[in-house]
């Protein structure tokens, strides 16, 4: 989230960046959904050349469900995979922020750094 690093030097809260994503997509057309890739078929299946992707629910209450959905554009915004751990002394050995760690990479990172 580009602003946390508001929220971690105290000017904005994280209520102010933090706000459900598929209101915003739908008023622009998109349809949004909240999961992950399990495949993504831009060629299609043998009988239709009509691209598609299979996801897996992350949404809450709908997490598991997997579904096909096919596509004329896709984007697969992957996020990032935080590893405190892979640098010595970042992380506590439990893959979350050490002692001494410090981060706005998460809206609850930055409130943590606003408190320290």
């Amino acid at each position: 989230i580009p602003s946390n690093i508001w929220v971690g030097v105290g000017q904005m809260t994280k209520k102010d960046v933090v706000f459900p994503l598929a209101p915003v997509y739908e008023k622009a057309g998109i349809d949004y959904k909240q999961a992950k890739a399990v495949s993504i078929h831009p060629n299609g299946k043998a009988d239709s050349d009509q691209s598609y992707i299979t996801i897996e629910s992350t949404k809450e209450g709908e997490q598991g469900q997997t579904e096909e959905l096919t596509y004329d554009y896709l984007v697969n915004a992957t996020g990032p995979k935080l590893n405190f751990d892979a640098t010595e002394g970042l992380g506590n050995g439990k893959g979350e922020l050490g002692k001494n760690t410090v981060s706005v990479c998460t809206a609850d990172h930055a409130v943590h750094a606003n408190l320290e």
